[in-house]
């Protein structure tokens, strides 16, 4: 079973493994409080980032999985969303009723950040989420929801892979 899911999760990263690697991430979200965050600031530490909606059903999916994943690995990885809403008032009532472990923020331009120019290149499918590398690069990317496992197996893989290169 090990193997399958070892199997799975390099199938789903297989396309970004070929694909040229993207440039470091760069950016800036706001918090639900207003605090702004730059995404160079995540550099040091690998991390786990959520583009979705709350009124997207796939969010059911991955908000629990990832916060799954905010338990299991501690502070191994930094684990965000950012939601694309067009308000912020349904993102902190999503962020509370599902009492969300992770932080939560929303793009100051939503078009800009699912553009070819956003932080993680262009997002056509809701939910996307990026594994970031200690260094700000992408290393994986799925869009839509991670098939069971494959996320698990992927940042087990990108945590042992920055160990070696630190």
């Amino acid at each position: 079973m090990r193997a399958l899911v070892l199997a799975v999760a390099l199938a789903a990263c297989a396309h970004d493994a070929a694909a040229p690697r993207l440039p470091p991430i760069v950016g800036r979200v706001r918090a639900l409080d207003g605090e702004s965050l730059s995404f160079g600031a995540l550099r040091g530490k690998p991390s786990l980032i959520l583009v979705m909606t709350t009124w997207a059903n796939p969010a059911l999916i991955e908000v629990p999985h990832f916060a799954a994943i905010a338990r299991r690995f501690g502070d191994r990885i930094q684990v965000l969303a950012v939601a694309l809403d067009d308000r912020p008032e349904p993102v902190v009532l999503f962020a509370r009723t599902f009492d969300v472990p992770f932080p939560v923020y929303v793009p100051d331009d939503a078009a800009e950040f699912v553009s070819a120019r956003g932080p993680l290149g262009a997002v056509a499918i809701i939910p996307t989420s990026a594994l970031v590398t200690a260094f700000g690069e992408v290393s994986a990317r799925v869009e839509g929801v991670w098939p069971p496992g494959a996320l698990e197996a992927a940042i087990e893989q990108l945590l042992a892979d920055d160990r070696t290169n630190r």
